[in-house]
């Protein structure tokens, strides 16, 4: 994660120190007895302090907005030249000392007054620091759904589903606007001097005035002229050679299937990826966390945690645009309590990476963090980014992630991670990423300037692809991952390929099926693993089973995928003796007679629409009418 320099440096805190011994004597929260010594300090003084002193230095409370439960969400923070940090008590301590520290014997008095106070002092209280005024006309920068912005050093860059905007100074910032300090990458902004590049640029200083080196508007006709002609030069001049793209290589080598071809489905689903997590922007019918996931096959054995893909190096690279927390997966197992997991992740943090969860991680555990307010616990309090604010969640796991039903899937955007890095390691005597990338690491200080400028560019390029989409999509997940996943939660492979085969059985005959039938048939061929398992976890596996198939139970039904209770009539009796059934006992030790009512349920395949929609059984109704 690059590093933001504070905003409070010697030299801003000296040039304050003359301003206000100067100039800004409304900003004192002092006076002198007849000797010009400091007086004791009363409340009036803190007030002052409070109201005027502070403000003037750049200490503010925020206002963020309400929480969920309709709470004031304030932050305390240090503004300056429409930047802000945000900062605590300890924080402002260390300010105001050095602060006395610049106003010589006078700071001396001022330090020697607070602590004289002793236990009476407020200062450093939080009910001092919540009486410190709010900003309510500025607003930290927030993504809008249309577009993104990223800051630099020497400026900052519009991204929208056209393409990249250029240049832009801060100056044009909106008034009512302030950026995270933290959030300003500290690097030059500088585009690569492509073909292409070029092209847009000088259009830019023909058609709308443009100044490519500055992002501002050219006043000066001549100015514009000069720049054309530099401009056409450059063109004319520009070397054939094409610049080292590092990073999309990566992304591309990450989506490589077992043939080693560039697989187009996986391309576009991790640059989707990439782009949602650098959006600070929250639909909120459609937030998700990212899953980035070893892709699986066949045979595999799930207990190995294999890794060695490269997928972590997605969140770790964006870490150079984003504010990034990176929080350890393997605390967040169930049955673990840690009570602080998110305890480094601030105010300011955009993306939360939960590295290298295991099997037993417990994803239902940050439902709310996903889609709600983000709580932060930390020893003895408790911060809550709202809603609107919270930072993007990614997760990256040698690991499917368990959890079934709706509540996990609309959750998650599963992005499977191909091994072409850990072919590369053991086939080739532990060649990495360090090497194949011209012995560099990727996202580090090894990288020219021409390496972060392709960066940015592949890196916005995926943002534009993921406004155009307008969102990630549902599902996605290959079989593969599907078969994963059953395997841990069945327990059994066997049993898995069983309910499959069930399945296109069923499927193929379209005939009513008695889950009685089903469950005598899985716990006679399975009579260890099915031992102490009730029906319900039986008929529960036997539907994953058929989401893994693109097949369905019961889709007449108004809650497609429950059991149907019909009565054995006579035809259905005469089906129930030739299965064997005729003695057949319930879970209640019953033996279901002519007339009883039994479950049933009828196989419907999504490759064949027809079976989706059953005709109402009319004979149904006539036994209910005669019963």
């Amino acid at each position: 994660m690059y590093q933001s320099k504070i905003l409070w440096d010697d030299d801003y805190l000296r040039s304050f120190v003359h301003r206000l011994l100067k100039f800004e004597y409304e900003n004192q929260f002092w006076e002198f007895d007849e000797n010009d010594d400091v007086l004791e300090y009363k409340d009036s003084h803190y007030r002052t302090m409070v109201e005027k002193f502070l403000p003037s230095l750049g200490i503010w409370n925020l206002n963020l907005g309400d929480s969920e439960e309709g709470t004031s969400i304030r932050q305390l923070i240090f503004l300056r030249d429409g930047r802000c940090q945000n900062i605590n008590s300890k924080t402002l301590r260390t300010i105001l000392n050095k602060v006395w520290i610049y106003m010589g014997e006078l700071g001396n008095q001022l330090r020697n007054r607070m602590i004289k106070t002793g236990r009476n002092s407020p200062l450093y209280t939080d009910t001092f620091l919540e009486n410190i005024p709010e900003l309510y006309d500025k607003t930290p920068y927030l993504d809008k759904s249309t577009s993104v912005c990223r800051f630099f050093q020497n400026g900052w860059v519009e991204i929208t589903k056209e393409g990249v905007s250029s240049l832009r100074p801060y100056k044009d910032l909106p008034d009512d606007v302030i950026v995270w300090n933290s959030n300003v990458i500290q690097r030059d902004y500088v585009t690569t001097e492509t073909f292409e590049v070029l092209e847009k640029q000088l259009l830019e200083i023909t058609s709308d005035s443009i100044n490519p080196i500055t992002g501002g508007r050219i006043d000066d006709e001549q100015e514009r002229k000069r720049l054309f002609h530099q401009w056409k030069n450059k063109i004319e001049s520009l070397p054939s050679v094409t610049p080292d793209t590092h990073f999309r290589d990566y992304v591309e080598n990450l989506s490589r299937n077992d043939d080693g071809e560039i697989d187009s489905t996986s391309l576009e689903r991790i640059k989707l990826s990439i782009g949602y997590l650098c959006h600070r922007y929250h639909v909120q019918s459609k937030r998700r966390c990212v899953v980035y996931v070893d892709k699986f096959y066949p045979g595999r054995n799930r207990d190995v945690s294999d890794g060695g893909t490269g997928k972590s190096l997605i969140p770790k690279c964006l870490g150079e645009l984003m504010n990034r927390t990176e929080v350890n997966g393997k605390k967040m197992e169930k049955g673990k309590n840690d009570l602080f997991p998110f305890g480094n992740v601030k105010m300011t943090t955009e993306l939360v990476h939960i590295d290298d969860v295991t099997s037993k991680f417990d994803f239902e555990k940050f439902f709310n963090h996903i889609t709600g307010d983000f709580e932060i616990r930390k020893m003895g309090k408790v911060e809550v980014i709202p809603s609107h604010r919270s930072p993007k969640m990614v997760i990256c796991s040698n690991h499917p992630i368990q959890g079934e039903g709706n509540s996990f899937s609309r959750r998650q955007f599963i992005v499977e991670i191909g091994n072409y890095y850990k072919v590369m390691d053991e086939e080739y005597d532990g060649l990495t990423p360090y090497e194949i990338h011209g012995y560099k690491h990727l996202g580090s200080d090894e990288w020219s300037e021409t390496d972060w400028s392709e960066f940015y560019k592949f890196v916005f390029e995926c943002i534009s692809l993921y406004l155009k989409q307008g969102g990630l999509p549902r599902g996605g997940e290959s079989r593969d991952y599907k078969r994963q996943k059953l395997e841990v939660l069945v327990g059994s492979s066997d049993l898995i390929d069983f309910f499959v085969r069930k399945f296109e059985e069923y499927s193929e005959h379209g005939e009513e099926v008695f889950v009685e039938v089903l469950y005598k048939e899985v716990r006679s061929l399975f009579p260890d693993h099915t031992k102490d398992v009730l029906n319900g976890t039986i008929w529960s596996w036997f539907k994953e089973v058929g989401k893994m198939v693109r097949m369905g139970c019961n889709f007449h039904l108004k809650v497609k995928g429950s059991l149907d209770k019909q009565r054995l009539t006579e035809e259905r009796w005469n089906r129930w003796v030739l299965e064997g059934m005729e003695h057949h006992q319930d879970k209640d030790g019953k033996s279901p007679q002519k007339g009883d009512r039994v479950q049933v349920f009828k196989v419907s395949s999504f490759k064949k629409p027809e079976t989706l929609f059953t005709p109402p059984e009319f004979q149904h109704r006539v036994d209910e009418v005669t019963k």
